[in-house]
């Protein structure tokens, strides 16, 4: 028994040994020049439908376009409004507990709009090109489009997008769900991809197009253009919709209150807001404080700018859009949400914080629990990443009624849970 755990332990030191060497190798600039990155590798194991990999040169290419917006276009009061509800949050020491991950994030790539939105004047700049940013990191793809310059990068890229779109068709029926297994696959020539599109609008009722906010990039396919977080926040927020439906409150008269937490840059709020407009009474989104700040500029962006309340300011009970500061949330008396929603953040924090959300949504308000989150089993920053499932498990409130892998994402599961 001794010699076999003494065993394995060789075999894990050595597994590591081999990663730390690979990783240092994909770091090289020399290697990144021709596309061969750590993000590169990172997009080819996120692609769902793994065999396309060996037609990577084969699949019909669109070229990632840049669209620049419109600085004159932004109402400079926002940007007002967030400094001082920044300057607020900073001052009062709000977010201070937060995980090592999100610790190391926060100071290795949001400083520049830290500094510019307590000290500086070019906070607007930053935000009108915050999509080629550093400062979006774990959030959007920002700077690390860079990757995709080379040859093999934008096959890498270009697979991802229409691999994204396939998922997102073959979801809602208007592809065939393709079989690993057996028959063809990755067949799908250019105008292929330009009706899965059409078809797409036509299936959800709606324009997917992302909007010209912060500078945006993606592929443009019949004037639409498609980003790779919000072809999955649209996926989230269609699946969302199924599940409740399907549950039963979504008939016309019903409204509830939302509660997102951990909300991103606010591409999952936009999408909710627009295919749930008439079922929503309030959406909230709790987050830290700069991140906060982020979805302040792009959700006043895209909505009117009156209907959102920044964390630290009053809410004048007309607004329909709220966004809290995890401290002001936490610390908040009233807490009447009935839908809450986690999207790809809460494995990111430590079991104690995850364990304290669960613990003030689990009242008499609630109605569901949506989680959309992976369980793998890593460590980051000593901290092992947490699983939605163990923790909710611990909490005797809170009941499992579904599970359902992503049709997505691989890797990552849908769970939804009431109340006892």
């Amino acid at each position: 028994m001794i010699q076999l755990k003494q065993g394995l332990k060789l075999m894990v030191e050595k597994i590591k040994k081999r990663k730390y060497i690979t990783k240092k190798l994909l770091n090289l600039k020399f290697l990144n020049y021709f596309g061969i990155s750590i993000i590169n590798l990172d997009y080819l194991l996120y692609v769902s439908h793994y065999k396309w990999i060996f037609k990577i040169f084969k699949i019909p290419y669109f070229k990632i376009n840049f669209l620049q917006s419109d600085i004159n276009q932004i109402d400079k009061k926002i940007i007002s409004r967030i400094k001082k509800s920044y300057s607020i949050s900073m001052s009062s020491k709000q977010g201070q507990n937060i995980s090592g991950m999100w610790n190391y994030s926060l100071n290795q790539y949001y400083h520049e709009i830290h500094d510019s939105i307590l000290n500086k004047d070019n906070t607007l700049k930053l935000f009108n090109n915050m999509f080629r940013s550093k400062f979006v990191f774990g959030i959007a793809s920002g700077d690390i489009v860079k990757h995709s310059n080379s040859f093999l990068g934008k096959k890498i890229w270009n697979i991802k997008y229409i691999d994204s779109i396939i998922s997102l068709s073959s979801y809602l029926g208007c592809t065939r769900y393709e079989s690993p297994h057996q028959g063809d696959y990755a067949q799908y020539s250019k105008v292929d991809i330009e009706n899965i599109i059409v078809s797409i609008e036509n299936q959800i009722k709606s324009n997917i197009s992302f909007p010209n906010i912060g500078s945006p990039y993606g592929i443009i396919i019949k004037k639409t253009l498609l980003t790779q977080e919000d072809l999955e926040h649209l996926y989230a927020a269609l699946r969302i919709k199924e599940y409740l439906t399907h549950l039963g409150l979504l008939k016309e008269s019903n409204k509830f209150n939302f509660l997102e937490i951990g909300g991103g840059y606010g591409g999952l709020c936009r999408w909710l807001n627009i295919i749930l407009e008439k079922n929503i009474n309030t959406y909230t989104i709790v987050d830290l404080p700069l991140i906060s700040q982020i979805q302040a500029f792009f959700l006043a962006s895209f909505f009117k700018k009156d209907n959102i309340v920044l964390a630290n300011e009053k809410n004048n009970l007309n607004s329909k859009i709220i966004l809290k500061t995890n401290t002001e949330y936490l610390n908040d008396i009233e807490n009447n949400y009935n839908i809450v929603i986690n999207q790809n953040s809460m494995p990111e924090m430590t079991d104690e914080i995850v364990e304290e959300y669960l613990n003030k949504i689990s009242n008499d308000n609630l109605k569901y629990f949506i989680s959309f989150n992976h369980e793998a089993i890593s460590t980051h920053f000593n901290q092992k990443q947490v699983s939605v499932r163990e923790i909710c498990e611990k909490n005797p409130k809170l009941n499992l009624i579904l599970r359902n892998p992503s049709f997505m994402r691989n890797g990552y599961l849908e769970e939804i849970y009431n109340l006892r």
